[in-house]
Formats: structure tokens, sequence, C-alpha cells
């Protein structure tokens, strides 16, 4: 992705903040907003969620919400972005998530433009990739910003917004939770996640040498083979693949990273399938590597927390709030797709 790309502005909305400079100080400390919901695991104890006070909105209205807060943050105090020359990226739950159809990204597509009504890009569009659609959208993101538009007589895209919005808290996705046994529940299940909901949204621009803020240098991604999914002892060759692809497309090695930034929410596997990435990664290494993760305070935010992990970095990389200024931020869908994306931030 040379010259990659650069975060020119930010948005967050998540269980611990509305904006990204409250739910950073929130991160920051080790807060959480996890409460008891009106949904029960098999036991009949209430599910603990990650929930935004939103009322009794549901559905892709719901999102819509979300996504408006995060991007209209994102948009403030950028006088020069014409949104007839910004085209929107918006990530969205894929289309295995239990309780979702294939109409839903383009329902919640429709919803969030209203909300919003921001008269985007015509190359605009919907990606129903979950969270590791990141890389996709970073790809296409970076795509549209040095090629002309594909549609006649459309302005040239000077910028491109890429947002996620999703929730867990729908009872189809919940129901499947607890009968698949994966939510982290006071009824005895310890190795499962805490659904939540949020949305993020990115500004960004092609990068430009010295230019002080957080750069994306270079995207992967992979796939696990369908037979492969349903093992314990997961071989890690698909996450170490979209690894090694991010890092040869920002020109960087591991020894030239900081720290990692992953997606892991709490179930076991995912993590065993991350160490085992490490072991066949981190083999020269000789310094730490330390890893971080907004699950802890957020809970699972599915297509969200890529934009929303990348807002949080934009915003205490360069502050000394976190182990460095060059990151590995890897990703995992339960379909099989995994992402990987190089981070630095740089200064004048």
């Amino acid at each position: 992705m040379t010259p990659g790309l650069f975060v020119s502005g930010c948005g967050m909305c998540c269980a611990v903040g509305f904006t990204a400079p409250a739910a950073r100080a929130a991160i920051r400390g080790g807060l959480d907003a996890f409460g008891e919901s009106q949904f029960d695991d098999k036991l009949g104890a209430p599910i603990v969620v990650a929930e935004l006070p939103l009322g009794d909105v549901r559905g892709p209205r719901r999102l819509a919400t979300l996504f408006e807060s995060a991007l209209s943050e994102c948009l403030s105090g950028q006088p020069g972005v014409d949104p007839a020359e910004t085209a929107l990226l918006l990530l969205v739950a894929e289309r295995s998530r239990p309780g979702y159809t294939d109409r839903w990204a383009a329902a919640c597509f429709q919803a969030c433009l209203s909300v919003s009504k921001t008269p985007f890009h015509p190359e605009s569009k919907a990606l129903p990739l979950g969270r590791a659609g990141l890389s996709t959208a970073l790809s296409e993101a970076h795509a549209l910003l040095s090629s002309s538009p594909s549609a006649p007589k459309s302005p040239p895209i000077k910028h491109v917004v890429v947002a996620g919005a999703d929730t867990y808290l729908s009872s189809h996705t919940i129901n499947h939770l607890v009968r698949e046994e994966r939510l982290l529940s006071r009824g005895g299940n310890s190795d499962g996640f805490i659904p939540g909901e949020g949305a993020g949204a990115l500004l960004l621009s092609l990068a430009t040498p010295g230019r002080t803020g957080l750069h994306i240098l270079g995207t992967g991604t992979s796939l696990v083979p369908e037979e492969e999914l349903d093992e314990l002892a997961p071989r890690a060759a698909a996450l170490t693949t979209a690894v090694r692809g991010a890092l040869s497309d920002s020109g960087c090695s591991m020894d030239d990273l900081d720290f990692r930034m992953t997606d892991l929410s709490g179930e076991a596997a995912s993590f065993r399938e991350a160490a085992i990435a490490d072991t066949r990664l981190l083999d020269h290494r000789s310094r730490p590597f330390p890893v971080l993760h907004l699950a802890d305070c957020i809970g699972e935010t599915g297509a969200a927390v890529g934009p929303l992990s990348i807002a949080y970095l934009a915003g205490t990389m360069g502050r000394g709030h976190v182990p460095g200024v060059s990151a590995l931020f890897h990703l995992s869908n339960d379909d099989g797709a995994r992402a990987a994306v190089i981070l630095r931030y740089l200064f004048s």
C-alpha cells in the first residue's frame, strides 16, 4: 500500500464513551460498562453485556445511531473535507452471523446514510465482512484514493471514511451464542466473551512523508480452510500468512514493531491461535512484544472493533499512552477470514 494511508480524523462510540476522548480515557483507566441484560443463559442467570443506553431502538436504526455519533465526531473540525469527494466504506457483520439476513448490510447502509444526511461519493458501499474485513476496507480505500472514479462524471475521491458499526445484542444472535456456549456466563461458562456494540470511523487520505500522526503502512489477508475451522488446536497458518503479508506490504519486519493490537475478546481458541502465530513470527525477537485489546472494556464489538481500535491508537500512540509508536494489528472472523494491519505514528 505504498505510499500508505494517513488517519486525518476519527470517531468512537462504544459502551464506555460516545466520543473518542471519553472512550480513550475510560479504556486507559481500565473502566468498563458491563451490566446484566434481559437475556438469560442456559441456567437462567442474566447474561452480562456491554450495552449503550439507546432504549428500545433496535436493528439497522440502532447501528445508524451509533454510526452517526462516530461519523459526526470523525468529520468535525475538518473544513477541507467535501462529502461529495469522500467515499464511505461501512463495515458491518459478516453474512454468516446468526440472526442476520442477506438484506442486513443494505438495510444498515441505507439507515446510516439516512441519519448522516451526508451526500457521500457514489463509490460508497457497505462491506459485510465482519472484524477481518478491516484489511479489505483499507485496501479498497487506498485503491479509491489512488485511482480515478469508475462512475462517469463523478468527482475525484480525496478522502475515504472507513467506518464499522455492529451489535451482538439481538435475540437471534444471543440465543445462538448461548446454545453454542460461547458467551461468558455466571452460570458456569468461563471460556466466552461479553457481547457488546459500538461504532468507529476513520477519515483517511493518502499519506505524505513526514506528516505527524498515525500512518497505515500495510495490510494482509488470508483464509482458514473450511476443514480446519473446527479444530481444537488451530494451526495459525492463515493468521501467520496475513501478518507476513502485511509486513511485506509495509516493508517492515517484526523487530521493527513495538507492540501488538488484537481483536481478542475472551475465547481460549482465539488466544491459542494468536500464541501459535507468535511462535512462528517472533522466533528471533529479543525484546518484549506487549499485547493490547479493547474487549476488556467495551466487550465484543464485531465489525466495529477495527475502526474503534485504530481510532484509539490515533489518540494514544503519540502521547506515550501505549507501549510504542509502531504496531501490528490482527483480526479474525468466525468464518475463517484473517487480517493484519501495520501502523506507525510519525512525528515531524
